[in-house]
């Protein structure tokens, strides 16, 4: 009788030290994992911010150049309208040169709002992308805290 006791007792101690083991062994790659995914979260967030200034920095400089390039386009077109009464009559039509500018001015303002939305919609995907990674990083923390 006295055997049963012994065997049923390491059993059950062999049971404790197995469950612990497997607690302490989950708890420390939790640990390990959590970190990483810390560390990739912040470096993430940097490259978002850094992505946003970058967008913002675009956007304002090239509003500025193009604002900038049509604020001298303008008296220029209205000096070649001019110019072009006196001009002999070999000479290139002025009418489609302006044409081309215009052309082109729309040409770089539609390329700005792609390339913008091309930009916003990388952002919107790297947001999400960070949220996932941040929920993650929640339900790990509360699984550790569990064990």
């Amino acid at each position: 009788m006295a055997a049963v006791t012994v065997c049923s007792t390491t059993k059950g101690l062999f049971l404790m030290f197995t469950l612990l083991s497997l607690v302490c062994l989950s708890s420390a790659l939790i640990d390990k994992e959590l970190k990483q995914l810390k560390e990739n979260y912040q470096n993430m967030k940097q490259q978002m911010d850094r992505l946003k200034a970058e967008r913002e920095e675009r956007v304002n400089l090239r509003s500025e150049l193009l604002s900038e390039y049509l604020s001298l386009v303008d008296p220029l077109i209205a000096l070649m309208k001019k110019s072009a009464k006196v001009l002999p009559d070999g000479f290139p039509q002025v009418d489609k040169f302006i044409e081309n500018i215009m052309y082109y001015a729309i040409e770089i303002k539609a390329n700005n709002v792609r390339e913008n939305e091309e930009m916003g919609e990388k952002i919107e995907e790297r947001e999400m992308k960070l949220g996932q990674l941040k929920k993650l990083i929640e339900v790990l923390e509360e699984k550790q805290a569990e064990l």
